[in-house]
């Protein structure tokens, strides 16, 4: 028997007369008036009546009224037609209430799991209360209102689940705008409500990790602020850097130390270049340079920088230049010329085109040559007995006699060549000893015959003598006329054929 059933029985349940709390004692005085008895036995009979007409004529009605429609088919489908009535709709909405009820109840454990009451705060104490006011009015009886409270209980839970992943960006949202506008307390929450959805989520443990140092960071970020307007630079970069350092992505704090830092390299920069120019000015080409470079560093493509960097490349090169100039000129005088062709071809390495490079290049180039060449016949005298090397001699010196400024080491060199080539063109007397029989032959000179012993002047020189007799073997003899004095040479033919 359903609830409904129950209620409508209880409705049809006739009302005691005599209330349930009569004792004995009123028993007693009942019986003790039995000379009443007929009197109120006959008001019980009135009363009777009364009654049953109240109860019995609105049946009696409704059975005429029943006579009227037609006939049912047979008994067991009059009890068909009434099983369909009001108690059978009451069932199915007592049922659909359970299932309804137990559908919510599945939901919500899985929203549990995923900390509904965290993300979903006043929503999901809604769809609570309107379950349990599902429940409470399945056991009131009313199965109609209870299905009403279920399927609002149901929408309400199915639209927090549905907007779980919109509410988790919203939360993001919020959690990344408090932080912009430095509400930590606000920040802390719409994380806190992200990291109910998702717990794994980067995003929203970067944000929660930020918002709980927002404080500190903001700290650091007013004491920098202080630090800088009462001058102290240094002390408001380190601030700045320590909130930056806190949390990388506050705006606020990556400004001021951008700001900052940008303030400082412009005085830095300013300073470099003032150290630079006065370097230059000095004639320190190499601390200008570095003191250029450290402007560089802060502004590499600053048309300053390039404007003072040629500025010392040019007045370096100069500088560089006059200093090679005066080593050339130091070398010619020393007629140290090997030296003097280096210095001009670094001149010329440094600038192609500088003229007094090209010049003293070809000049000490020339030199250089003549010296040579002069060393070379001076450290060879004996060179000069030839013919063919006195000619070159003679040359050599007729050439080095044309030099202009000659220099000392010059003068000396042709001089001693000069007496070299007199010493090899002197005149000698020679004697030369045979024994008569021999033909003595001395080459360039002529055939002298046969003698014992015979003077001649030769020229200071390198001769070729032979001697030959008929039966004996052809002798051949290099003669080294040196001038110094008087000169003996032997010849003659001694070993038999």
């Amino acid at each position: 028997m359903s609830k409904q059933d129950k209620r409508h029985k209880t409705h049809l349940t006739r009302p005691r007369l005599v209330p349930p709390g009569a004792d004995e004692k009123e028993g007693a005085r009942k019986s003790g008036s039995r000379s009443l008895l007929p009197v109120f036995s006959g008001l019980a009979l009135l009363l009777f009546l009364g009654v049953c007409v109240i109860w019995f004529l609105p049946a009696l009605s409704l059975k005429q009224s029943a006579e009227k429609k037609p006939a049912p088919a047979s008994h067991d489908a009059a009890q068909q037609e009434t099983s369909r009535s009001a108690p059978v709709l009451s069932d199915e909405n007592d049922l659909e209430a359970h299932r309804l009820l137990d559908s919510w109840y599945s939901l919500q454990a899985l929203l549990e799991a995923e900390n509904v009451s965290v993300w979903a705060g006043e929503e999901y104490r809604q769809a609570v209360l309107l379950a349990r006011e599902c429940d409470e009015l399945l056991g009131q009886g009313d199965s109609a209102g209870a299905v009403q409270s279920c399927r609002r209980a149901s929408v309400l839970l199915k639209e927090l689940e549905e907007t779980k992943e919109k509410r988790f960006s919203a939360a993001l949202e919020s959690g990344f705008l408090a932080l912009d506008e430095g509400d930590s307390l606000k920040a802390h929450q719409a994380f806190a409500r992200a990291l109910a959805i998702h717990p794994d989520s980067e995003q929203a443990q970067r944000g929660m990790q930020r918002a709980e140092s927002l404080d500190e960071v903001i700290t650091f970020l007013q004491d920098g602020l202080e630090k800088e307007k009462a001058g102290n630079a240094d002390g408001a970069f380190t601030a700045y850097k320590q909130a930056v350092e806190r949390d990388p992505d506050y705006q606020p704090s990556r400004d001021s130390l951008i700001r900052l830092q940008s303030k400082m390299d412009e005085q830095r920069y300013h300073h470099s270049m003032s150290r630079a120019l006065s370097y230059l000015g000095k004639g320190e080409f190499g601390k200008a340079g570095t003191a250029l470079q450290e402007a560089r560093i802060l502004k590499p493509d600053d048309a300053g920088v390039r404007d003072l960097q040629k500025q010392i490349a040019r007045q370096e090169l100069a500088a560089r230049l006059d200093q090679l100039r005066a080593q050339v000129k130091g070398y010619e005088k020393k007629e140290q010329w090997q030296q003097a062709v280096t210095a001009c071809s670094k001149a010329l390495d440094l600038a192609p085109d500088a003229g007094f490079a090209v010049s003293c290049k070809d000049r000490a180039q020339r030199r250089l040559e003549l010296d040579r060449r002069l060393q070379a016949m001076l450290s060879s005298p004996e060179r000069l007995f030839s013919k063919g090397p006195l000619n070159e001699a003679g040359q050599l010196h007729r050439f080095a006699l044309t030099v202009s400024d000659p220099g000392p080491r010059l003068h000396s060199q042709i001089s001693r060549l000069s007496a070299m080539i007199e010493l090899a063109q002197s005149e000698v007397e020679v004697m030369l000893l045979s024994d008569g029989l021999t033909e003595v032959t001395i080459f360039h000179v002529g055939r002298l015959g046969r003698f014992h012993q015979k003077r001649v002047v030769l020229r200071t020189g390198n001769y070729t003598a032979t001697g030959s007799r008929e039966g004996y073997r052809d002798v051949r003899q290099i003669l080294k006329v040196r001038p110094g004095g008087e000169m003996t040479f032997t010849l003659l033919c001694k070993e038999p054929i």
